[in-house]
């Protein structure tokens, strides 16, 4: 009979408790170097997807093309990809110009309405306050692009293309531990690990990150709205195509110019219920809908932004306050960051209000759900990468 040696299987759990028994700084160098790695060969599984989608779209008589003709549409598709990652990289940038040009404009506007108007003087010194911040944000800011996800974690975090060699190229540290990560004008994550060409991002999708939230009804929502409406606008102008009329584009062009118009006008800005929000990690084979919860949502404390307010009735507590009783949460409401969480600084987007729970019996506080109001995450492959608070004090 023959003699069966253990030693192999003594010499792999020796193995796996040496893996599971180092410290977090050495898993976490090894996972950077592991994605180093790993990052073409993800991008290729991209670019060979698309490929495979092309070649089935293409008509039968190209299979007998010659074999010349074909390298000559790899190299094209190639040069394509290349072109497309490039002209990703470029719109990135001019977009995040916009970006500072707009809260450039805002801030202007502010500070004129701060010194004629009153009455909102202080809510206007406050805005100006968050927009400066903002301002100076961004202009520190780099962009940066997705290298890879992991299935394991995907609604949980994703990995970027910079880290320390940036930070150094720069002569500052931008890419830092607990970096806000943007989306266009949204909050979608934070950097809580930095390698040397690598960071990884933890997700407002993870149930571990947890931004501290307020509701925001009125201008933000106008704002956030007509960013929407614009690129409809300037999408359908290029596509006459989908119309059977020309009547027909010139109704459609008029109502989404009318609504535009509508959404630039002026309004009072109402900052009301306060609380958090989180996802629900799942990997990429278990991923459930991006819906976000919301608890803990209240006015039940004055602050700077207005009196406390009842649950249940929106009234003030405050006696020597006339204001006039409104809803603390209502569908559509954008969610902003309030600055508490010494993470993520005021006045960010971060979700919209897609439902509200009704109130239990004895509830101190509003459930909400929420959607991101970047959209898709599984979908992002450019972000923005601000320098962290404390990296700014």
């Amino acid at each position: 009979m023959r003699r069966v040696s253990y030693w192999p299987y003594c010499f792999l759990l020796l193995f796996y408790f040496c893996i599971f028994s180092a410290p977090k700084q050495a898993t976490e160098k090894f996972r950077s170097v592991a994605i180093c790695s790993f990052s073409p060969l993800w991008h290729g599984l991209h670019a060979l997807k698309s490929k495979i989608a092309s070649m089935t779209t293409l008509p039968l008589a190209a299979e007998n093309a010659s074999s010349h003709l074909q390298q000559r549409l790899e190299n094209l598709e190639q040069e394509n990809t290349l072109l497309q990652s490039q002209l990703s990289q470029v719109r990135e940038w001019l977009l995040s110009d916009d970006r500072v040009q707009e809260q450039y404009e805002r801030l202007e506007k502010l500070h004129s309405a701060a010194h004629t108007d009153p009455y909102w003087k202080e809510f206007f010194k406050r805005r100006c306050r968050e927009l400066s911040q903002r301002l100076e944000l961004h202009v520190q800011s780099i962009a940066a692009s997705v290298v890879f996800r992991e299935p394991s974690s995907w609604s949980s975090a994703l990995w970027i293309d910079v880290g320390e060699k940036q930070n150094k190229a720069l002569g500052k540290r931008i890419v830092g531990i607990n970096s806000p990560v943007l989306f266009g004008t949204s909050i979608i994550g934070v950097v809580e690990y930095v390698g040397f060409q690598r960071s990884r991002v933890r997700l407002i999708t993870d149930e571990k990150l947890v931004p501290s939230v307020r509701a925001v009804r009125g201008r933000e929502n106008n704002r956030f709205l007509l960013e929407h409406v614009n690129t409809v606008l300037f999408a359908l102008e290029r596509r006459e195509d989908l119309f059977a009329s020309r009547d027909q584009a010139h109704a459609v062009f008029s109502l989404l110019s009318q609504l535009s118009t509508r959404l630039g006008a002026e309004c009072e800005d109402l900052y009301l219920a306060k609380g958090e929000i989180f996802g629900s990690s799942s990997p990429l084979w278990r991923s459930r809908s991006p819906v976000l919860k919301g608890l803990g949502f209240n006015y039940d404390f004055a602050d700077e932004e207005g009196p406390a307010r009842d649950l249940r009735t929106g009234e003030s507590y405050d006696a020597k306050i006339k204001k006039e009783p409104i809803s603390l949460l209502r569908l559509g409401d954008v969610l902003v960051t309030t600055g508490l969480d010494g993470v993520f600084p005021a006045g960010y987007r971060v979700a919209a209000v897609s439902k509200v729970q009704m109130l239990k019996e004895g509830a101190s506080s509003y459930e909400i759900e929420a959607i991101a109001t970047a959209g898709n995450l599984d979908e992002i492959s450019r972000v923005v990468i601000l320098p962290s608070l404390q990296e700014m004090d």
